[in-house]
This record gives structure tokens, sequence and C-alpha cells, in this order.
């Protein structure tokens, strides 16, 4: 009788992070990224499709994927022919347009014995941080197609930095949304401490070097976990503005939460204001000792 153990198929569990490079042609994709395996960092991934027509065609839809530890050696790979089942691959689809924001987020970062103090971002690979602070989550748009390599370094409280880089394909289809009229660079401040459950700390943020070209209404929102705490609205003259905006909150669970800065020109339409957007900080709430 075979030992129990010798039974027992192990599951891996992959999770991809980023993707990191897209190769498309008319029939086939290739890309590539990193991942968490069995929920471990440090991994990276090669998949390659084919797409041989609608289901039933005799050629087969095709795939390979290949997934690398974190010392570059091959961890696992697998490919085939499809039997049953389709590849579709729609290029224009996958690719993010100009004048379409798009998401940053370093929040799995982590340092396993300080904390991480500042993120520094860079858009477009020129070496100058276009963006650095206590900002976790970033958005940003692109206003001409290409590829743009985009650079984020963390600094522990030790003064210790690592960077990570991936490159972002944009389409030259256009988006829709964005203000023509005002501008900003997603340059701001955040004031709040740590606090506790049961307390009502105060947040102040302030979005700086807005610049507009016409008088508009703009409207800055403060939130928390996706939630809005407050919102002000002011009618600019042509020219740059500092906006500034306060919020009580109650927070109800301890650990980490997301507070964002949202700027909005707000016309017939509630338009997004680029290049830069929507920064996010993290915010530490504990449970209060009893003495």
């Amino acid at each position: 009788m075979p030992e129990a153990e010798e039974l027992m198929h192990y599951l891996i569990k992959v999770h991809s992070e980023l993707i990191t490079t897209l190769e498309l042609s008319e029939n086939n994709a290739t890309f590539t990224g990193t991942a968490r395996v069995n929920k471990q960092s440090g991994y990276t991934f090669t998949v390659y499709v084919e797409d041989n027509g609608e289901p039933g065609w005799k050629k087969g839809d095709k795939f390979d994927i290949s997934i690398f530890d974190p010392a570059g050696s091959k961890y696992y790979a697998v490919n085939g022919t499809l039997e049953k089942g389709n590849i579709q691959i729609y290029a224009s689809a996958e690719l993010p347009m100009t004048e379409q924001p798009i998401e940053f987020d370093a929040s799995e970062s982590y340092d396993p014995d300080e904390n991480i103090v500042t993120y520094r971002w860079d858009f477009d690979g020129d070496g100058v941080w276009d963006i650095e602070g206590d900002v976790v989550k970033i958005t940003h748009s692109y206003n001409e197609s290409g590829s743009y390599t985009v650079i984020l370094e963390v600094e522990d409280t030790d003064g210790a930095t690592n960077q990570t880089t991936i490159t972002v394909h944009i389409n030259d289809e256009e988006g829709e949304g964005i203000s023509g009229d005002v501008t900003w660079n997603g340059k701001h401040t955040f004031d709040l401490e740590m606090t506790h459950i049961g307390s009502f700390p105060m947040i102040t943020a302030t979005a700086y070097e807005i610049v507009n070209t016409v008088t508009a209404n703009v409207t800055v929102e403060l939130c928390v976990d996706g939630v809005r705490m407050n919102e002000t609205s002011e009618t600019l003259t042509p020219g740059e503005h500092d906006i500034s905006i306060t919020a009580v909150w109650a927070p109800m669970s301890s650990g980490m939460h997301f507070i964002s800065l949202h700027v909005r020109h707000v016309d017939d339409y509630n338009n997004w204001v680029g290049p830069t957007n929507d920064p996010t900080t993290e915010g530490v709430v504990f449970i209060k000792r009893v003495a």
C-alpha cells in the first residue's frame, strides 16, 4: 500500500499581480508579468495563446504557460491544444486608450522589518518622479498612444529603497470624460494621525496647482475606503489654484484604510481632471487598550 501523502496532489494557486509586457498579432498574443504562487510573491510568468478560429475548427486554439520562481528557474509549465472551449483575442479592447484614467496600485508593497514611508512614481520613464510621498495608489492618463515605462520606488523608515518597473501600452483610440479645460498634476497633502476605534479624527487634505484655462466649476472630494466623507465646490477663474477640504471620520474597524482625494470639473458632465488624479494614502486604525 502506498503512503497517504503519495496520493496527494499539490494545488498550485497563481494570482497575477501585474502585466509587464504584451505583444499582439493577428491571431496570437504573448504576455508576461509578476505573480504570487501559493501566496508567495516574487514569481514571474509568460503566457502564449493562439486564436485559430471559432469552436469547431480543426486547428484548435493553443496555449503555453510557464511560471518562474524568484531565482528565475522554471517552476511550472504546461501547454496544449484546446479540444473544447475557445481562446479569443481582442487587441483594442485589452489596451487602455488615450485620455483614459489608469489606476496604479502599490498597496501590496511591503517591508518585513520597517514601514514604507515614501512612494515615488515616474509615469514615462524619464527619470523624473512625477509624484512622490504617501501615495500608495494614483491614477494617470496619457494623451498620446505608444508604450510607456512606469517606475515605482518605495522607501522605508531606514532609507532603504527598492524599485519595480512595468510597461504600459496605450492604443490610439480616444477615451471620454476627461476635462480639456482643467488640469492637475496630483500634488497634494494629507493630514491624518494614527487613530483608534471610537475616536473622531479630522482629516485635512489639499489639492495643489489646479490649473484652468477658462472659468470652471471644480469639485474636490475626500473619501475613505471609497465612501465620500465630504466635498467642496468652487468656481475658479483662469489661473492656478489650491483647494483644501476637511472631514470628520468615525472609524468602525481596525486595520488599514484608504483615504483618497478626487478633483472633478463639473460642467454638463462630471469630468475627470488629469493627467494625474485620485491620490490615495493609507490610514491605520487600532483598537485602544483599556487600562
